[in-house]
């Protein structure tokens, strides 16, 4: 059984309770719809390669956009920016993760 339990419009995460009968486990997950945080990144960066262009401006280069739910999993597991940046760099540059870069190159 799934029952939801809280919807944030703002942010568009879903939490939900799930109860198992057979195991009698109950869990929360949060889920989030990020289809359209991908397309802007995807269409970001194919802008990036088809002008050559930099992006860089007084705060520096903007070089991903990645949804809350995937960043609360970064920080729990201690790999977010602002506790690991080369871990967190490693992550952003691994083929698996490109969907959230807004930037082609390597990071």
């Amino acid at each position: 059984m799934k029952k939801l339990l809280n919807h944030s419009p703002e942010t568009g995460v879903s939490e939900y309770w799930h109860w198992d009968p057979e195991t009698e486990i109950s869990t929360i997950t949060n889920e989030q719809d990020v289809s359209y945080l991908l397309e802007v990144n995807r269409d970001v960066r194919n802008e990036r390669n088809k002008h050559h262009f930099e992006g860089k401006d007084e705060l520096g280069t903007h070089i991903a956009q990645i949804p809350l739910i995937v960043l609360a999993r970064l920080t729990k597991e201690g790999r977010a920016p602002n506790q690991d940046l080369p871990a967190f760099k490693r992550w952003l540059n691994d083929p698996d993760n490109f969907w959230a870069k807004t930037h082609p190159g390597t990071i």
